[in-house]
């Protein structure tokens, strides 16, 4: 996907469709990763709308979301998939530029997240910050000084067969911190680190596993 390399400005509304037909597989990432701009006001608008049919594979990964300071973002993910469809979806937020020293940050994120499958409601979540971020992240109980968080979705058949391996990949990889569970065919992994490129290798390492396949190579 091409998505706005000069970055995401307040007021600005982005719009992802994407239809799989019966059996069709596809991988979907981005150029590089999103930049969220500073707002004077409005929230910048980002809508993804995801369809897959019976026997569909779709991998939805894109590169970081990069909040600069005062950024608003209001992002939401819609999924309609099939009994019999595999969907792998990473979406990672980065708080703040790490290497312009850009630790402390403000703004507001809000992540919403509804998946149905056979139009049955199976996974909802609404992801809220606002205000003083950087105080947020570093409270132990949010973020223990994270400065980078993700959601990792793997929906398929096998997915609460592949949890402990998960588990066990994600124990190899240094300087982050992961929970992840399984339940009624799903798989979700919660990850945050202080050092973007840490949240990055630990993500590879699961896409190598949950895939089969690496990263895309534009995450090179």
């Amino acid at each position: 996907m091409i998505n706005c390399g000069g970055g995401v400005v307040g007021g600005d509304a982005m719009t992802y469709g994407v239809e799989l037909g019966p059996s069709a597989t596809a991988v979907l990432t981005s150029q590089s990763a999103e930049k969220i701009y500073r707002s004077d006001g409005p929230d910048a608008a980002i809508d993804i709308d995801l369809r897959l049919g019976k026997g569909a594979r779709l991998d939805w990964i894109p590169q970081e979301t990069i909040l600069f300071d005062q950024a608003r973002l209001a992002r939401r993910l819609n999924v309609e998939m099939e009994s019999d469809a595999r969907l792998l979806l990473i979406e990672s937020l980065v708080f703040g530029r790490r290497a312009m020293g850009e630790n402390r940050i403000y703004g507001f994120v809000r992540d919403s997240w509804r998946i149905r499958r056979d139009d049955k409601l199976i996974f909802a979540e609404e992801f809220r910050l606002d205000g003083d971020l950087a105080s947020t992240l570093d409270r132990p109980a949010c973020g223990a000084g994270a400065r980078a968080c993700a959601t990792l979705l793997y929906v398929a058949a096998d997915a609460e067969r592949r949890l402990e391996t998960l588990r066990a990949v994600l124990a190899t990889q240094p300087g982050f911190q992961a929970g992840a569970s399984a339940w009624d065919g799903m798989l979700t992994a919660r990850l945050t680190a202080a050092a973007p490129e840490d949240l990055r290798a630990a993500l590879r390492a699961a896409m190598l596993f949950l895939r089969g396949a690496g990263a895309p190579r534009v995450w090179q």
